[in-house]
């Protein structure tokens, strides 16, 4: 049985290896090593001048609700291996993103636990593994003022209406009604509030590893519980709640789940670290009037410079052909839908950095 173990063992470590350092795709096949910390940390930026592949070339001057323009942000993971064969992961990732004449600040909390299954190095999938999962999504309210968006949007979400801003106060029912307070004159707004959506999520991965590369292939389902909210403000004004019985309260909530697949492909050369990944959503669930964008195909790519065993820098992108959908799903409504067939994404340069636990309790 000893000589069992050892045999497992020893084609398991080399894999384990491999994956040590979290991959820079944050999806990697085997947990993290007993009492090893991994960080990783990364800036991301799209603007005119980054954009080399033209994947926001399509949105350059739009400023309709849905329309993404120019966005940074960081992410920020941590890993843990609790023994040799489980982890626990937390990423947090923020993106601020030109939205509809104002930014959109998305925060994402990711955190899972990893287990490896089974391993068997006589096979060609030598092993298996399985992550269960929570992701979080959520943005501050959007206050959306100028003129011009706020009547597209009012003909969006409710056509032929007789409410019209006109930068001061609401046309309505040929009627201009002009809001006061204390400070004078309160132009009327739309809000877009509440918005956040939670997902739970199980993956199954294997994968085959070569002399210097290894290929990881996974699949999973998520289910996702969506809330949004569109409202006319200052909702505590007489005059608001006249115009919002022929507006309405726009509640966005819904339901949805998603059937996912991918791969990374990591090759070793030298000092150097390339990668490449590719995953498919699948979405469904959602009623009939959201039917227009129902998947993505997200890409990902990186080229990582070893610095030492446990360090190491990257550079990279990630694009993804149908905007946010299915990534932060509360975007995604009947009145941004068809903003969805355009390409968006953004690079990113960062760094991955493992720490031995028992090796610094040592010193």
């Amino acid at each position: 049985m000893k000589k069992l173990f050892a045999l497992l063992l020893s084609g398991f470590l080399p894999l384990l290896a491999q994956n040590a350092n979290k991959t820079t795709q944050g999806i990697c096949l085997c947990p993290l090593p007993k009492n090893t910390l991994s960080i990783k940390a990364n800036y991301n930026r799209i603007n005119d001048t980054i954009d080399i592949l033209n994947i926001k070339e399509q949105e350059l001057g739009s400023r309709n609700f849905g329309a993404m323009g120019d966005a940074s942000g960081f992410d920020i993971s941590l890993g843990y291996g609790i023994n040799d064969y489980s982890a626990i992961y937390y990423d947090f990732e923020y993106l601020g993103v030109n939205y509809a004449d104002t930014k959109l600040k998305n925060k994402k909390n990711n955190i899972f636990t990893k287990i490896n299954l089974y391993h068997n190095p006589k096979n060609i999938f030598q092993t298996f593994s399985i992550d269960f999962g929570v992701t979080l999504n959520s943005a501050d309210d959007l206050d959306i003022k100028k003129v011009s968006t706020l009547n597209s949007m009012l003909q969006k979400m409710k056509p032929g209406t007789s409410i019209k801003f006109n930068g001061t106060g609401l046309e309505f029912k040929g009627s201009t009604l002009t809001i006061f307070d204390q400070d004078g004159v309160l132009p009327p707004f739309i809000r877009i509030a509440n918005m956040s959506d939670t997902s739970f999520f199980i993956r199954g991965l294997t994968g085959i590893k070569f002399q210097n590369s290894i290929l990881q292939l996974y699949s999973g389902l998520k289910t996702t519980s969506i809330e949004s909210l569109i409202t006319l403000e200052p909702s505590n004004s007489q005059i608001i709640a006249d115009a919002i019985k022929e507006f309405g309260l726009l509640d966005l909530n819904r339901d949805e789940k998603t059937l996912f697949a991918g791969f990374n492909y990591a090759l070793k050369y030298q000092d150097f670290i390339f990668e490449a990944g590719y995953e498919y959503l699948k979405i469904f669930g959602r009623e009939s009037k959201l039917d227009a964008t129902d998947d993505n195909h997200i890409l990902n790519g990186s080229i990582s410079k070893n610095i030492n065993e446990d360090f190491r820098v990257f550079i990279g992108g990630k694009a993804m052909l149908n905007q946010f959908n299915g990534v932060i799903p509360y975007l995604y409504n009947e009145y941004t839908k068809h903003k969805y067939e355009k390409k968006y994404g953004y690079a990113k340069i960062g760094f991955i950095y493992n720490i031995n636990l028992d090796a610094l309790g040592n010193l």
